[in-house]
């Protein structure tokens, strides 16, 4: 699975097969970071990739519309919630 880091001002993302190894995308407003994301997702096999999306308080608002746009895209999706001080890489 990709783990997907959800905040108000940035979305990181990692495989979680290397330690330290992620990608962020942290353009100024949050339709540019969603849109930053979807180009990269949309290159990723439905078949193989599945994304769970570790959401912090300040991204709440934003993960339902990162999970519908997700789902309508075809990807299985799953959630979990982190502390807005944790890092998940």
């Amino acid at each position: 699975p990709w783990l997907v880091e959800l905040s108000a001002r940035k979305i990181r993302i990692s495989s979680g097969l290397k330690a330290g190894a992620f990608m962020e995308f942290e353009a100024d407003d949050l339709g540019q970071r969603v849109k930053q994301f979807l180009l990269w997702a949309k290159q990723q096999d439905k078949a193989q990739c599945y994304f769970v999306l570790l959401i912090k308080p300040s991204g709440c608002r934003y993960a339902d519309l990162l999970r519908a746009l997700l789902s309508k895209s075809g990807y299985e999706t799953g959630t979990d919630l982190l502390p807005e001080n944790w890092s998940a890489f």
